[in-house]
């Protein structure tokens, strides 16, 4: 019912977005965001609608309709590049969760904005101590996927995540590794405390958590001995179970071998087998 419901309202509010007020059209986008339905042509008409009027936004509504557009995979240049300029100058009254999904929203639709990504970092780098931990995590990610530095923000979120690590649950603790490690921005202490914290926690990890983790850790330089162990006995029924995709058996195979861990000989012929039976020769590799 619901998705025949999402199709009606798409199709009796496209004709009508100008009588919609500025929030209504934020929350319109969010919702469909939300929901994960696909109505392309909505938030073409959407953005179209927007982008005159997002000087009527509020922080609240600019930071939901990007991140509405990338949840959605919904590329809108036009509308990115007009939120940019109504945020960068007002990012002082961005919540640090408005300011977090800001910064997702631009880095998983891939849309350059350096000027926007450096204001960013300068109110999320002193406002880091009132991120939870999925903001430290998601902030931290969008930074490395979008190769913008930020060193001063790292060292807050490293300097964050370690004060409250026990709060992290696997997938902030895989995004956090990822991006220190693809960052290249060395936190010795924040992989300690990181390892910590997930390795009693490796049976709640799915494949791609794992195979992440592990290829954080290893170009990362971080060889943490009970953090592979871990990984290598929580691996090993996920193998079976042929949940691993190609590239995640390649980063796996790889941070073994990188970090010397060569000794896992059961881990090993489980990757050969399944690394064998999909081809390995077509894995795009990290």
């Amino acid at each position: 019912a619901a998705p025949a419901l999402l199709d009606a309202i798409a199709a009796a509010a496209s004709p009508r977005l100008d009588e919609f007020k500025s929030q209504e059209l934020a929350n319109l986008a969010w919702a469909y965001g939300k929901s994960e339905h696909a109505a392309p042509a909505l938030l073409d008409k959407i953005a179209a609608a927007a982008t005159p009027r997002l000087g009527e936004f509020q922080p609240q509504g600019l930071a939901n309709t990007a991140w509405a557009f990338a949840k959605a995979g919904h590329p809108a240049p036009s509308l990115f590049e007009a939120i940019t300029l109504a945020a960068v100058t007002r990012l002082g009254s961005f919540k640090p969760q408005e300011l977090a999904n800001t910064a997702w929203a631009f880095a998983k639709l891939g849309h350059p904005a350096p000027r926007l990504l450096s204001a960013v970092a300068v109110a999320a780098t002193r406002r880091a101590g009132e991120l939870k931990p999925q903001e430290l995590a998601s902030t931290a990610w969008s930074f490395a996927a979008a190769n913008h530095s930020a060193p001063l923000l790292f060292d807050a979120i490293a300097q964050a995540a370690v004060l409250r690590v026990d709060q992290f649950g696997p997938r902030s603790i895989a995004l956090t590794a990822w991006a220190f490690s693809r960052a290249s921005h060395a936190s010795p202490a924040l992989f300690d405390a990181l390892a910590a914290r997930a390795t009693p926690l490796l049976d709640e990890f799915d494949a791609q958590g794992l195979a992440n983790l592990a290829w954080s850790f290893a170009a990362a330089g971080r060889p943490a001995t009970a953090l592979f162990d871990g990984i290598a006995a929580a691996a090993g029924p996920r193998l079976a179970a042929g949940e691993y995709k190609p590239q995640e058996l390649a980063s796996t195979a790889w941070a073994f071998a990188q970090v010397g861990r060569n000794g896992t000989d059961e881990l090993v012929a489980a990757l050969s087998v399944e690394a064998a039976c999909l081809q390995l020769d077509r894995i795009e590799v990290l």
